[in-house]
């Protein structure tokens, strides 16, 4: 009976240790993890700050556009993505590119996808 006992509350202590381990590589796990939404976070800004400022560059040398009419264009373009993000998170990532995509190609018609030349 008390060798029972004994592998009885080894087990429990196993138990008890494997929980606690198990606590701390889920708290790993989960630090980790915000670390990589913070990175993506950083990532995903600096694209679109990135997209801004090239788009702001283009639109300027292109059409002349000055600062209200590149803020008028920044304030669609940030509608549009807060749009697509909106369907990311309801469905899914591949819904949401088709709608973007569908979008687009009806704007842009048979230039939507230029061919690139080397």
């Amino acid at each position: 009976m008390a060798q029972r006992a004994r592998q009885h509350a080894v087990h429990w202590t196993w138990v008890v240790t494997s929980m606690r381990k198990n606590a701390y590589a889920a708290k790993l796990m989960a630090a980790k993890a915000a670390m990589t939404q913070q990175e993506r976070a950083a990532l995903v800004n600096r694209t679109l700050t990135t997209v801004y400022q090239a788009s702001a560059v283009a639109l300027n040398e292109v059409y002349g556009f000055g600062p209200e009419r590149i803020a008028r264009f920044r304030d669609a373009m940030e509608a549009v993505v807060m749009e697509y993000g909106g369907l990311m998170d309801a469905v899914d990532t591949e819904y949401a590119d088709s709608k973007l995509a569908e979008r687009y190609e009806a704007i842009m018609g048979d230039l939507a996808y230029p061919e690139v030349s080397e």
